[in-house]
C-alpha cells in the first residue's frame, strides 16, 4: 500500500472532475500523486502522453529524449512551437509541463535508451512508456521492463493506423518477442511514408489512459490484448495476446543477455576537470545569465554559450578540445552527444555540472 499524505484544497479544486469518478476517488488521486513514470520519446506519441499524465496528477515523470525540434515535427508535436526548432525537446517538455501543472516534478533525461542504460533510467519507476519510432528501440525496452520487472506501455502509428498494448512483466500476455520471435525491418519512417497528425494524438491519449488504469490497478486493461486503430474505418478492434512457450526475453529462463552498464567516454569526473591538461582546452558554459552556480576556475579559456541560444547544427563553437559545462550535468552531456553525432569528437561533458 503506498503511504502518501491526503490532498490539498488546492489538489481537490484541480482535480475535482476527476476525483468525482467512483473508479478513482481521492485514493486513487493520492495514488497518481505518489506515481513515477518513466517516458521514452517525447514526439508525436510523447507529446500528448507527456500532457495527459502531467494534467491527470502524475507526480513525477522522467522524459527520455536526445533529439531537437525540426520543422516537420509540429504538426503532430504540439507541445512545441515554430520559435522553438533547433532546440532540445527534453528541455522544452519539461518547461511545458510544469507550466501546465506547477505541483508536476518533471526531469530531462538527455542520453537515448539503450541497454547500457536501462537500468539506471528504469531505477524507481512504477511504469514505463515506449513513445518511440523504431523497433530496435522498442525490443531494447521490452527486455529491459522484463528484467527489471516494470510494466510496459508500447504504442505506434503508421499512416493511418495505430495499435496500443501493454506488458505486465510475466503476465499472461507475453511480450514484444512472443509477438516477434525475430526483430521485423525497421519500418520506413513517419517523414517517408507519412502519418495523420491526429492519429498521434489519438494513439497516444489511448496510450495515456492505459498507462493511468495501470497506475490506479482498474480492470480491462491491455496486459493480454492489442488494441488496434484504423481511423480511415473508424474501426478498434481488440486482438487477444498470449506468451510464447520458449519467449527468450519472458520465460522462466530467459536467454536475452545483459550489457553490463559501462561508463560514459563522454563524460568526465570533477576532479579530472582541474587537472593541467584541461588548461588547453576551451570550456563551454551553457548557464544562463543570473543563474546560481559555482564560477568557472580561473586559468581556464571560457566560451559563455547559453543553452537557450545555442542551435545545431549550425552551433558556431569552436573545433577545439571541449569540457562543455553546466549546473548539473544534464544539459551538457545532450550538447556534447549533438556535437559528436556532427563529427566533433573532441569533446566531454563535467559529469554532476558545476553544482557537484
Amino acid at each position: 500500500m503506498f503511504d502518501s499524505p491526503g490532498l490539498t484544497q488546492a489538489e481537490r479544486a484541480w482535480y475535482q472532475s476527476q476525483l468525482a469518478l467512483p473508479e478513482l476517488g481521492e485514493a486513487g488521486q493520492q495514488r497518481l500523486r505518489a506515481s513515477r513514470v518513466l517516458v521514452v520519446g517525447a514526439g508525436g506519441l510523447g507529446c500528448p502522453v507527456l500532457m495527459e499524465l502531467a494534467i491527470a496528477g502524475v507526480g513525477f515523470l522522467r522524459i527520455c529524449e536526445a533529439d531537437t525540434v525540426e520543422a516537420h515535427n509540429l504538426h503532430r508535436q504540439p507541445l512545441y512551437t515554430a520559435t522553438q526548432v533547433g532546440q532540445p525537446k527534453g528541455r522544452l517538455a519539461r518547461i511545458r509541463l510544469q507550466e501546465m501543472n506547477p505541483a508536476l516534478q518533471a526531469e530531462w533525461e538527455p542520453r537515448a535508451f539503450t541497454q547500457a542504460h536501462a537500468a539506471e533510467m528504469l531505477h524507481g519507476m512504477d511504469l514505463a512508456l515506449d513513445c518511440g519510432d523504431n523497433l530496435e528501440l522498442s525490443f531494447a525496452m521490452n527486455d529491459a521492463c522484463l528484467r527489471a520487472g516494470v510494466p510496459l506501455v508500447c504504442a505506434a502509428v503508421h499512416r493511418w493506423e495505430g495499435q496500443v498494448w501493454s506488458l505486465k512483466p510475466g503476465g499472461p500476455g507475453g511480450c514484444l518477442r512472443c509477438l516477434w520471435p525475430q526483430q521485423p525491418p525497421e519500418a520506413s519512417s513517419c517523414t517517408r511514408s507519412g502519418v495523420l497528425g491526429a492519429i498521434t494524438g489519438l494513439v497516444g491519449s489511448w496510450q495515456a489512459v492505459e498507462a493511468l488504469r495501470l497506475l490506479l490497478h482498474l480492470p480491462h486493461t491491455l496486459e493480454e490484448e492489442m488494441l488496434l486503430v484504423d481511423v480511415r474505418e473508424s474501426s478498434l478492434r481488440r486482438v487477444r495476446r498470449q506468451r510464447r512457450q520458449g519467449c527468450p526475453a519472458c520465460s522462466p529462463h530467459p536467454e536475452i543477455p545483459v550489457m553490463a552498464p559501462h561508463v560514459d567516454e563522454q563524460e568526465v569526473e570533477g576532479q579530472d576537470a582541474q587537472l593541467s591538461a584541461w588548461r588547453h582546452a576551451t570550456v563551454v558554459d551553457l548557464r544562463e545569465v543570473g543563474e546560481p552556480g559555482c564560477p568557472i576556475p580561473p586559468g581556464l579559456r571560457v566560451i559563455h554559450r547559453p543553452l537557450s541560444g545555442l542551435h545545431f547544427p549550425d552551433h558556431g563553437l569552436p573545433e577545439d578540445d571541449l569540457l562543455v559545462v553546466c549546473a548539473h550535468g544534464v544539459r551538457s552531456l545532450w550538447v556534447v552527444n549533438r556535437l559528436r553525432a556532427l563529427g566533433h569528437e573532441r569533446c566531454w561533458s563535467l559529469k554532476g555540472g558545476m553544482e557537484r
